[in-house]
């Protein structure tokens, strides 16, 4: 059963038409494992990644629900996703959630028996898994343009925007602990490298090794 306050979250995945089909079959097979329908946000070949988060952002708005969850398709869901996700929304649900996080602090605040840790607005990366509450969209929304504008070094950044925008108006962003979502080991479709590493040590000693797409999932899922 998907817990009440998941319930009220619009799912919505991120991704780009004609990439990743055996890694988005993969996760909408989990979605449906755990009950959890999500819908597609669906980019071009070449446009900016953010031209996506728009029209994702605008789902989350239509959708009328409380929350909205930022999801990226190479991400990999723990087998209790949607109760973790769950009971964080119902700890503290004025804030931006982050469900995926690589840092050496998840393992410091695994150790310590933390549920959750604080993040800093300028320590904020990678936004596999993201949820937001649904008031902020249409801020989000019109802080857009102005905070491209200013920042024309970051042609790609979803997750440096994010930060900013939360910097600005004062919420809180909380990471998980331990991660909720492991990033599948994939080569990075605007050629980033990461700096602090791709696959979450946090997520693999509570969870184990992330299986290939193909032993999660057999079909590609939507195509259009």
């Amino acid at each position: 059963m998907v817990h009440v306050a998941f319930a009220g979250t619009a799912v919505v995945l991120k991704t780009v038409q004609g990439t990743r089909e055996q890694e988005r079959g993969a996760l909408l097979r989990q979605c449906a494992a755990q009950g959890i329908w999500a819908g597609v946000a669906w980019g071009e070949p070449g446009e900016a990644p953010r031209a996506n988060l728009r029209r994702l952002l605008h789902m989350g708005i239509e959708s009328g629900k409380p929350w909205l969850m930022h999801l990226e398709d190479d991400a990999y869901l723990a087998p209790d996703f949607t109760e973790r996700v769950g009971v964080c929304l119902c700890s503290i649900s004025e804030c931006m959630w982050t469900f995926y996080s690589a840092r050496k602090e998840d393992e410091a605040a695994l150790a310590a028996g933390r549920l959750f840790r604080r993040v800093s607005p300028g320590a904020f990366a990678n936004s596999q898994c993201v949820v937001l509450p649904a008031s902020h969209l249409p801020e989000v929304l019109h802080y857009l343009p102005q905070w491209e504008a200013e920042h024309l070094e970051h042609r790609s950044a979803v997750d440096y925007f994010l930060g900013a925008y939360c910097g600005r108006v004062g919420l809180p962003i909380y990471a998980a602990v331990p991660p909720a979502v492991q990033h599948r080991e994939v080569p990075s479709l605007l050629g980033h490298r990461a700096r602090y590493g791709r696959v979450s040590r946090a997520f693999a000693a509570c969870y184990g090794p992330t299986p290939t797409p193909e032993e999660t999932c057999t079909s590609p899922g939507p195509t259009s």
